[in-house]
């Protein structure tokens, strides 16, 4: 959502106004993207029982964890290349 909020922004507001609007989408993209997305998918396996499944499988909640959390990483890895490549763009210009 933030990388496609700062290519709109990049569209309508100045260069000025951009150096204050982009570092803050980034930091909000690095840090509370990754924080939402675990909190609802943890959620979403208690709200349907599935964590209880998986805890009785001898799924140990560390191993769930980083599971959940490296393929978060990833997402939010890749979200973060939009913002290198939109960095990389304003800077031709």
């Amino acid at each position: 959502m933030f990388p496609i909020l700062a290519l709109v922004f990049k569209e309508i507001v100045s260069e000025v106004e951009l150096d204050f609007i982009l570092p803050s989408f980034i930091t909000m993209n690095t840090v509370m993207v990754p924080i939402i997305f675990m909190s609802s998918i943890v959620s979403e396996e208690k709200e349907k029982k599935t964590l209880r499944m998986l805890i009785m499988s001898n799924v140990k909640a560390w191993e769930y964890l980083i599971g959940v959390g490296f393929c978060v990483f990833l997402l939010a890895l890749i979200s973060n290349c939009f913002f290198y490549l939109l960095f990389r763009l304003m800077q031709r210009k």
